[in-house]
C-alpha cells in the first residue's frame, strides 16, 4: 500500500491553488470583464424591477391623491349646499319683508279694519280658483270679506274656520262685485270667467270706457272697500241683446303667485 499518494494530492492541490491566486493578482481585468459582463446580463432584470418599484409607488400616490380629491369635493359639494340653502332662506325672508312693507303701507290708508294672512295652498283643481289662509273667525274674518294685495282685489273669503279661512278668486265663473272705470265713472258688474279674464258688464251703451282704462272696485254692497284696482281694459264691445257695453279686463292679480294678503273685515262683525 502506497502511503505517500495523500500527501501528493495535497501539495499538487496547494500547488493549483497558488498558481490560481498568482494568476488573479496578475490579470485583474479578466475578472472586470466578468463582472461588467454579469453586470449587462443582469441590467435588464434591474431596471425592470426598478419600473415595477415605480409604477407600483405611482400607483399609491394616484390612489392616495384621488381619496384626497374626493374628501375636498365632498366639502365643497356641502359648502355649496349650505350656501345655497342661506341664499334662499335669504330671498325667502327678503320676499317676506317686502310683502309686509306692502301690506302694511295699503293699510295705512284703507279705511276698513283689516287682518294680514298668508297663503296655506291653492285649490287642487284648475276650475275652481280658490286658496286657503291663515287667518279664521278668531281674527274677526267672516264670509264675504274682501282679500287684496298691494297688487289688487283678489277675491272674496266663502268659507270660515276658527284659524283658516277659504277665499274665491275674482276669476272664479261665479263670481260678481260692483266695478268702476276710474277716467269716466262708468259702473258696472265685474264677472269671472274661467279664461282668466274678467268682464265689465251692464255698461250703458253710451259709456266712456275704452281700451287702456283702469277698473277698480266701486264699493257697491260695502263689503267690499271701493277704490281697491281690480284691472285693466283690454277691448270693449256691444252686448246687442242687451243693448249695453261689455268692456274686457285683465285682472292685476294672480292668484298663483300670491304669497300674503290683507282680508277688510266687514265693520259690523268687529
Amino acid at each position: 500500500m502506497n502511503v505517500k499518494a495523500p500527501a501528493v494530492y495535497i501539495v499538487v492541490f496547494i500547488v493549483l491553488l497558488a498558481a490560481g491566486r498568482a494568476l488573479i493578482l496578475s490579470d485583474g481585468s479578466r475578472m472586470s470583464a466578468v463582472s461588467n459582463a454579469l453586470g449587462v446580463m443582469f441590467q435588464p432584470a434591474r431596471s425592470a424591477q426598478k419600473y415595477v418599484r415605480g409604477s407600483f409607488e405611482g400607483l399609491r400616490l394616484y390612489c392616495s391623491s384621488k381619496a384626497s380629491l374626493a374628501k375636498k369635493v365632498a366639502r365643497l359639494e356641502e359648502e355649496n349646499r349650505r350656501l345655497k340653502d342661506r341664499a334662499a332662506t335669504d330671498r325667502y325672508y327678503k320676499r317676506r319683508v317686502t310683502d309686509l312693507e306692502e301690506l302694511l303701507e295699503i293699510k295705512s290708508f284703507t279705511a276698513f279694519d283689516t287682518v294680514s294672512a298668508d297663503v296655506m295652498y291653492h285649490s287642487a283643481s284648475s276650475w275652481f280658483h280658490t286658496f286657503t289662509v291663515n287667518a279664521g273667525t278668531e281674527d274677526g274674518v267672516s264670509r264675504g270679506d274682501a282679500v287684496f294685495n298691494s297688487s289688487g282685489l283678489i277675491g272674496q273669503v266663502v268659507e270660515t274656520g276658527k284659524n283658516m279661512s277659504v277665499v274665491s278668486s275674482i276669476t272664479e265663473g261665479s263670481s260678481s262685485v260692483g266695478g268702476m272705470i276710474d277716467r269716466s265713472g262708468t259702473r258696472g258688474l265685474v264677472q269671472g270667467s274661467y279664461s282668466g279674464y274678467l268682464y265689465l258688464n251692464y255698461l250703458p251703451s253710451d259709456a266712456d270706457v275704452k281700451k287702456g282704462d283702469l277698473c277698480s272696485s266701486s264699493g257697491d254692497g260695502r263689503l267690499i272697500p271701493p277704490g281697491i284696482p281690480i284691472g285693466k281694459v283690454v277691448s270693449v264691445s256691444p252686448d246687442k241683446t242687451t243693448d249695453t257695453k261689455i268692456a274686457k279686463v285683465r285682472p292685476f292679480v294672480r292668484v298663483d303667485r300670491l304669497r300674503s294678503v290683507l282680508i277688510a273685515v266687514h265693520e259690523h262683525e268687529r
